[in-house]
C-alpha cells in the first residue's frame, strides 16, 4: 500500500466515524420524548419541507 492509499483510507476512516458521530443525533435528542407528538410546523422543520409538500405527504398518508 503506498502513501496515497494510506491516506484515502485513513480519510474514508474519519468520514465514517464522522457519519457515524452525525447519527446520534436522532429525533429523541432533537424534540425529547418520542411519545409526545410534534407540532406541524416542527415537523416541517424536522423534515425540511414546505406547507405544500407537508399538506401533500398527509393527504397520500
Amino acid at each position: 500500500m503506498n502513501n496515497l492509499d494510506a491516506l484515502v483510507q485513513t480519510l474514508y476512516n474519519i468520514y465514517l466515524v464522522l457519519n457515524k458521530e452525525q447519527l446520534k443525533f436522532t429525533f429523541i435528542d432533537l424534540f425529547g420524548d418520542p411519545e409526545t407528538q410534534l407540532t406541524r410546523q416542527q415537523v416541517k422543520d424536522y423534515l425540511n419541507i414546505s406547507e405544500s409538500t407537508y399538506k401533500r405527504k398527509v393527504k397520500d398518508g
